[in-house]
């Protein structure tokens, strides 16, 4: 069996960012954006589960042009919430039917784009470097994946034992009312993995997830360390038969 790409039939895609954070309306969060370079434009997908995978559902471009030079080539959303665009900017591009010598080859130009929503306030800006193990760990519930990332990137350059230390009163003061409940615990788990250690307490508690999303990353976890978390295999056993099919397929 072929496993076709997200857009059967269309051209090849460059660079890909998933859509996240206050500043760009609710309906765009979770989409896919990527780059149809050949066709100087910038696509968006909304993608949506669909069983132990996704479907994806191609929406209007975010730009199109005929401008023959637009080459987007990545895209990625920055700490202020926008979308950034890199243009490579070349009516060439590159492939060996085109003479090297051409002089249409463009070797000194280049452009950024940055797309903003209108009328909405830009996403907080954060520099972790400045921050506390404690006020790091705050930044995991943000909704902007840049400012998670960042803390967590940020938490790999501390001290060990005092970010499991942290880690682990952090998620004692995560309340079960609070409707990121489990995605904070998720990240709790995060950030003691970018320390390289493992929270075996709640390993297991989100293995128990009613979240089935919780209970497929938490068993990823468990399957790249099955000689460090004792109980390893009877976890993925049990998830062998679970009534989701993502977590089956993680087990």
């Amino acid at each position: 069996r072929i496993l076709r790409g997200l857009n059967p039939g269309s051209p090849k895609y460059c660079g890909l960012e998933i859509l996240s954070g206050t500043h760009l309306p609710e309906d765009w969060r979770g989409d896919l954006l990527t780059n149809d370079f050949r066709a100087n434009r910038v696509c968006r997908f909304k993608v949506t589960d669909s069983g132990s995978s996704y479907q994806a559902k191609l929406m209007p471009d975010v730009i199109r042009t005929k401008h023959v030079a637009f080459r987007p080539i990545d895209i990625k959303m920055g700490p202020d919430g926008a979308i950034y665009i890199a243009d490579w900017y070349n009516p060439i591009i590159q492939h060996g039917e085109v003479d090297f010598r051409d002089e249409r080859r463009d070797h000194a130009h280049g452009r950024i784009w940055r797309i903003t929503a209108e009328g909405r306030e830009l996403s907080p800006r954060v520099d972790p470097s400045d921050l506390s193990i404690m006020e790091l760990l705050d930044l995991l519930t943000y909704p902007e994946d840049w400012i998670r990332l960042h803390a967590k990137l940020e938490l790999k350059t501390r001290n060990s034992d005092k970010v499991e230390s942290g880690v682990s009163r952090w998620v004692q003061r995560q309340l079960p009312s609070d409707a990121q409940y489990t995605h904070n615990r998720l990240e709790a788990l995060w950030a003691m993995r970018a320390v390289d250690r493992l929270p075996i307490g709640l390993i297991y508690e989100l293995c128990r997830s009613p979240d089935p999303r919780a209970r497929a990353a938490a068993l990823r976890v468990v399957a790249e360390n099955t000689t460090r978390i004792p109980l390893s295999f009877k976890l993925l056993s049990a998830a062998v038969t679970d009534d989701h099919p993502r977590v089956r397929l993680e087990a």
